[in-house]
């Protein structure tokens, strides 16, 4: 007689549960060995380039976006790579109070625009022109005399009236420091061209692409004011030839030694801290052979100091040449 031998259904049940049990043990050691590793990505920098200088782009926030149609607007272009463990922390130049030695290049800073007339720019431009948030940069055209008009006839402008006012600020307060052909260039007594002005805005943090001013569409002589906070722009030499098109040889030797410099500079980059309701000028080797551009950041270094950026406007006046007041393809290429 064969004896059969059977498992009791709660021995069988709880070897069921043990050997399932097992199994999961064994699959989460596998789960838990099975580990994907993925190299961190590093993201190449951008650089500027020079010839990279469309008329105009809005301000932005953004890392690599740029504006690029002002003297005090053109913002730098960053690397977005922050591969550095601990975390990235950018290190800050300190920049200078005084003019760098660029030919051509104006700056002084006992040479400001007053506190009421930079005051009254001041709000009548964020009233008229930035009362919605999106609007950073607007741009105004002076009326250029008619052909046949004789040189006699006082120029028209169609700016506001409290540009106009600014404008014979500026005349005024730079006539005693600029060389005469530079004082000539920016102020003639009979205006043959058109003059545009840009107001750009810039909120804390902001900054625009270090850029040379477009040349086939402005002409040499450019005057540039700011208002509301000071900030450091930073100018850096063009190591490639740029040829001005269309402007005579002006002779830029110097009226003050330590307002302007006709000497070879010595080195390919200066940082100038640029305060409230100062004024710079740029011709000559400063306007065509060195960009300017102001860094995106929240802080300033001068000296020992730090300085917090504001919300910052620019007010930049420049010549237009023959032609640029058309926009499209029958200007040609810009440089």
């Amino acid at each position: 007689m064969t004896s059969v031998l059977r498992s009791h259904p709660l021995q069988s049940n709880k070897r069921r549960l043990e050997a399932e049990s097992t199994s999961t043990k064994k699959q989460k050691r596998l789960h838990a060995e099975l580990r994907l590793e993925i190299p961190p990505l590093k993201f190449p920098s951008t650089h500027c380039s020079t010839d990279d200088d469309p008329l105009f782009t809005p301000a932005s926030s953004g890392e690599t976006s740029s504006r690029a149609d002002s003297l005090f607007g053109e913002e730098t272009a960053f690397s977005t790579g922050r591969t550095d463990n601990p975390p990235y922390k950018e290190t800050i130049a300190s920049a200078s109070r005084t003019a760098p030695p660029i030919p051509g290049f104006f700056f002084n800073p006992a040479v400001e625009v007053s506190y009421d007339i930079g005051a009254r720019v001041l709000a009548q431009c964020m009233e008229t022109y930035f009362q919605k948030p999106d609007v950073n940069q607007i741009m105004l055209f002076g009326r250029a005399p008619s052909p046949g008009t004789p040189e006699s006839t006082p120029a028209s402008t169609s700016f506001p009236p409290i540009l106009n006012e600014l404008l014979t600020s500026l005349s005024n307060d730079l006539r005693e420091y600029l060389p005469p052909a530079t004082y000539d260039l920016l102020f003639p007594a009979s205006p043959r061209r058109a003059r545009q002005a840009i107001i750009n805005l810039y909120h804390p943090g902001e900054g625009i692409s270090s850029h040379v001013d477009l040349l086939g569409r402005f002409g040499d002589g450019i005057i540039g004011v700011s208002f509301g906070s000071g900030c450091v722009m930073q100018f850096d030499r063009v190591h490639t030839e740029v040829e001005s098109r269309g402007e005579p040889s002006v002779d830029h030797t110097p009226a003050d030694a330590t307002t302007t410099c006709n000497a070879d500079p010595t080195e390919d980059r200066y940082d100038l801290y640029l305060p409230e309701r100062s004024v710079i000028v740029l011709s000559g080797d400063s306007r065509y052979k060195w960009t300017h551009g102001i860094a995106r950041r929240a802080d300033d270094v001068v000296g020992t100091e730090t300085f917090h950026r504001g919300t910052r406007m620019s007010i930049t006046f420049r010549w237009l040449l023959p032609g640029a007041e058309i926009v499209g393809d029958t200007v040609g290429p810009d440089i």
